[in-house]
């Protein structure tokens, strides 16, 4: 790979449209894609000689080629890396906002090490609603039922993060619906009492244990109530949690929390993350607490499910009730977006967690690396001995 210094044709301010080629050079989720970014990056255009395939381009010309050579081949890119201070991380230039600095490195990274790297399960889906009651058969804009039938007209899930502290009545067609739609339909735990901050420290004085076992009894009656299923699943309010949380919420069995990469980090600004955060398959925080990361309904979300495609993570859409103000329309543009993504299979949050790990295979031997405290594994045909290898442990 060869980064060119600018020359005589410099990519114009505010040229941010990048279009991606079809060759099989490409990895499948990029190809044929047109992505916008939203912070201009710089760099220059590259002259093409016969035999080059343009991975990307902008509207002044191709930006990233591949050019053969003897009998293996060399990449040309025309944008230059980005400049890492000692507080950036790799995620502030590998965004919804921002890619084309960083994209073609780790694309080919990837690529050189695909032989020998460990195997992802295909990217898994799935839209979260935040904040929905269950009082009534709607809430807001969303009508359970109808995003259901919706869901399954179109091809995908969605779960519904609802506060502990609501959980005191819910409807009994609401419960129905949840019963009878499952896991195409299902409920996330949104924090407690869905207070600002309240799961990074002390909640009015109150011990994170405390906060997270109350969360887990309130939902409790919905499940002995209505039969209606409740993963230990976390999402925090306003996408907040802090260090305190991690280990309480592992002594209660939660499987996993939803995260935005950007606020935890900031979050946690006093104790340093690694460069690399948020761009494994899974964020694992303190002893053991796997991190999914959720990307906003925005207007970069596109190019955030692309790129999570790109990092074998889960796709998990956030957005709120409003998002749905003009029907379930937009939903169905969401959908489309990721069902034309290549492998993307939809599953609900805790089928994502319980199919969170890589696999790599050396003849009868297997070893699984594990993204997640709990899986769903079936073991091949052929293999004689598995190895399990758990992150967290060091």
């Amino acid at each position: 790979m060869v980064l060119l210094k600018e020359g005589n044709d410099p990519i114009q301010r505010g040229d941010q449209t990048v279009r991606f080629g079809e060759t099989p050079d490409l990895e499948a989720c990029l190809r044929n894609q047109v992505m916008t970014e939203r912070q201009d990056t710089g760099g220059c255009c590259i002259t093409c000689e016969a035999g080059d395939q343009i991975l990307a381009a902008k509207a002044a010309g191709p930006v990233w080629v591949i050019r053969p050579r003897g009998s293996g081949s060399c990449q040309l890119v025309g944008i230059p890396l980005p400049s890492l201070g000692n507080d950036d991380y790799l995620f502030e230039h590998l965004n919804g906002r921002r890619f084309m600095q960083l994209l073609p490195l780790m694309h080919f990274l990837q690529q050189l090490v695909k032989d020998i790297d460990w195997k992802c399960p295909p990217s898994r889906a799935c839209f979260v609603f935040d904040d929905p009651s269950l009082y009534w058969h709607s809430y807001g804009f969303l009508n359970y039922h109808e995003l259901a039938a919706h869901a399954a007209r179109h091809n995908y899930f969605a779960a519904v993060a609802t506060i502990p502290l609501d959980s005191w009545w819910v409807n009994g067609r609401v419960a129905a619906t949840l019963r009878s739609c499952y896991p195409r339909l299902s409920l996330l735990i949104h924090g407690n009492n869905h207070a600002y901050k309240e799961l990074v420290a002390l909640t009015n004085g109150r011990p994170p244990l405390m906060v997270a076992a109350q969360a887990l009894q309130r939902m409790g009656r919905i499940e002995q109530r209505h039969g209606v299923v409740v993963p230990r699943i976390m999402e925090a309010p306003h996408g907040l949690i802090g260090e305190a949380f991690f280990a309480p919420l592992l002594a209660l069995n939660y499987e996993a929390v939803l995260v935005t990469t950007e606020l935890l980090v900031r979050n946690r600004s006093h104790k340093a993350w690694p460069v690399c955060v948020g761009m494994d398959m899974t964020e694992t925080l303190g002893p053991g607490l796997p991190g999914l990361p959720r990307i906003k309904m925005s207007a970069a979300w596109p190019n955030a499910v692309i790129l999570a495609a790109f990092l074998r993570q889960p796709i998990l859409l956030a957005g709120h009730h409003y998002d749905a103000a003009r029907g379930l329309d937009l939903l169905s543009v969401f959908a489309g977006v990721i069902n034309n993504l290549p492998q993307v299979t939809w599953a609900s949050p805790q089928g994502i967690i319980r199919s969170n790990y890589k696999e790599f295979r050396q003849g009868g031997t297997l070893y699984l690396k594990l993204y997640s405290r709990a899986i769903r594994f079936l073991v091949p045909e052929g293999v004689g001995e598995l190895f399990i290898n758990r992150p967290w442990l060091g």
